[in-house]
């Protein structure tokens, strides 16, 4: 009804601040607005190696589909053992607000995570009769990248069903 004047932030972020990631890992944003794709790029979503002189690590930014969500997957495996600092700032809505600066620390181990995720529990089993408009909720062992989340299929009767997806 009127001029957006909202600035966009993010929801939720992963790896989780100060938290002990896998070498392989990647950082993902999930704003609260819908981003314009062309914000986002490698000045405005970075993650800096503290060792030593703050070198800002060789890595691809990308939003998804979604156009919420922003990823940065790096070049090469990050440096074991090593403290990384990540900054988003300067990406924009699509009505043009700019949000503020969003940083926070995460560490790397020791070793590369070669274990795929595993399924804990899901909210709907084999055999059981549910309505037709049921959710079915899947709860992971780890976080999981919605980007590795493409080919997921809902079969009835052997034939894919249409279905959203989201991730919390």
């Amino acid at each position: 009804t009127g001029p957006d004047i909202t600035v966009p932030n993010y929801q939720s972020y992963i790896p989780y601040a100060n938290s002990v990631v896998a070498v392989n890992s990647s950082v993902t944003w999930k704003m609260n607005e819908e981003i314009d794709p062309i914000s986002v790029n490698n000045n405005t979503a970075y993650v800096y190696d503290t060792t030593g002189s703050w070198t800002i690590v060789a890595g691809h930014v990308a939003l998804a589909n979604d156009g919420k969500t922003i990823h940065w997957v790096p070049t090469e495996n990050l440096l074991a053992g090593r403290r990384y600092y990540t900054h988003l700032g300067g990406v924009t809505d699509i009505s043009g607000n700019s949000n503020s600066a969003d940083n926070f620390y995460f560490t790397t181990s020791l070793e590369e995570d070669m274990v795929a995720p595993e399924i804990n529990q899901t909210s709907i089993t084999e055999g059981l009769h549910v309505s037709t408009n049921a959710r079915v909720r899947i709860q992971f062992n780890e976080a999981v990248d919605d980007i590795s989340l493409t080919g997921i299929n809902l079969k009835v009767l052997g034939e894919i069903q249409s279905v959203s997806y989201t991730l919390d």
